[in-house]
């Protein structure tokens, strides 16, 4: 492969920019989850035929994950395969270095690399770990776009169709396709930025942000709005587009966004420690001074997910091994018009990839494809958005350079 690193810093900064650049897409209270303490003391091996090892308060639901290698005493999995010495020593450098959150390495068949760095759990005596619960932001677009093209492929939708079908009172949906808005072409403006609330009644941007207003109220306010170009012509990145596929999976399911994602897409996944829409208790790690955050009424779709990062690797996994869409609809998925397509974007060194940004919540979620053209998924979690660029950018760099 050929790198360009500088482009690739340049790329990683933009890309949490843009997914920061409304500050929203979280939820919820943060409060105390957390995955228990780990200590040296409690190593122990499940089967030494496989040179299996995990510490005894992994969670079970977990322990299938990590084989083919061990925990060290601070809590770090590296895999046996003498294939990645290299890139392990090179990520837990830049690790100890610029990281502080959860990391997760691995192919489709081993975890080479996963830990947590350089911060607690709201109890303030569990360390970070790949367990740990966090805010994944504007990542949550991929999960609403796999809900939607899996009513695509069951006939229920068609990307063609323009959404005045399902918001006919909108003077501009009969120019907008439901394509529109998972490519980030419609047009519509941002919702969770200042000009959609200039001049309102500021008690009304306090219930939108609280999550008090109804979707009813934001419809109409939005329908007041022109739209920023026309639609299709070009790419611009707008949280608006994904919340209104959440309403279309709502109509055309019958079911609420969270209870559909959570039947068809972490269940299927098997991801026991992911939600949309939650609140209350539920990331493990707290908000480090960031105490204002927009409710998942007005982010669903668009940046409402709470995950880890051993749930993200299964997700991966599920999404590319054709669990969730076929391969027509994984194609399309991954057919990056425009540069962004249902979720996904392509940065210089060729990966896919989305990050994901609310007030206090920085995600990463990058697949590379080694010399073999195996999938290599990144996974990066944080509470800490003043060092994440950091941080994420000696991770993706040390991958894309080193990866065998």
């Amino acid at each position: 492969m050929k790198h360009n690193l500088k482009r690739t810093a340049a790329f990683i900064l933009s890309a949490i920019m843009l997914a920061s650049c409304v500050g929203a897409g979280g939820c919820g209270e943060s409060a105390t989850q957390s995955a228990p303490a780990v200590s040296d003391s409690q190593i122990a091996a499940v089967s030494p035929a496989d040179t299996e090892v995990v510490y005894e308060n992994v969670p079970e639901e977990y322990r299938d994950l990590f084989h083919g290698g061990s925990f060290d005493e601070a809590g770090i999995w590296t895999t046996d395969d003498e294939s990645y010495a290299e890139l392990i020593e090179k990520l837990r450098e830049k690790c100890d270095m610029h990281f502080d959150g959860s990391v997760m390495v691995a192919t489709d068949d081993k975890v080479i690399f996963s830990g947590g760095w350089d911060a607690m759990e709201i109890d303030g005596v569990t360390p970070v770990n790949p367990f740990t619960t966090y805010e994944i932001g504007s990542v949550t677009k991929q999960f609403c776009a796999a809900a939607i093209l899996r009513q695509v492929q069951a006939g229920n939708i068609d990307v063609n169709t323009t959404i005045d079908k399902y918001f006919p009172d909108y003077p501009h949906g009969n120019r907008i396709t439901v394509e529109n808005l998972l490519h980030m072409s419609s047009g519509i403006p941002e919702m969770l930025e200042g000009k959609f609330h200039e001049g309102g009644d500021y008690r009304k941007n306090e219930a939108f942000m609280q999550g008090t207003m109804t979707d009813g109220e934001i419809l109409d306010k939005l329908y007041g709005f022109g739209l920023d170009f026309e639609p299709g012509s070009r790419f611009t990145y707008s949280n608006t587009n994904y919340w209104l596929l959440a309403l279309i999976l709502e109509q055309v399911t019958g079911q609420s966004y969270e209870e559909y994602l959570q039947q068809n897409i972490f269940d299927v996944c098997d991801m026991p420690r992911s939600s949309a829409c939650a609140t209350g208790d539920v990331t493990s790690v707290p908000k480090l001074g960031y105490d204002y955050m927009y409710t998942a009424h007005c982010s669903r779709g668009s940046g409402d997910i709470h995950s880890n990062v051993c749930d993200m690797l299964r997700w991966d996994r599920a999404l590319f091994d054709g669990k969730i869409i076929n391969d027509e609809q994984f194609a399309y998925m991954t057919s990056l018009r425009g540069g962004y397509s249902c979720g996904w974007m392509k940065d210089p060194i060729d990966a896919l990839c989305h990050s994901g940004s609310t007030w206090a919540y920085v995600s990463y979620n990058c697949v590379f494809k080694n010399a073999d053209g195996e999938n290599v998924y990144v996974i990066l979690l944080t509470s800490n958005r003043g060092s994440a660029a950091m941080g994420i950018r000696g991770v993706l760099e040390t991958v894309d350079k080193i990866l065998p």
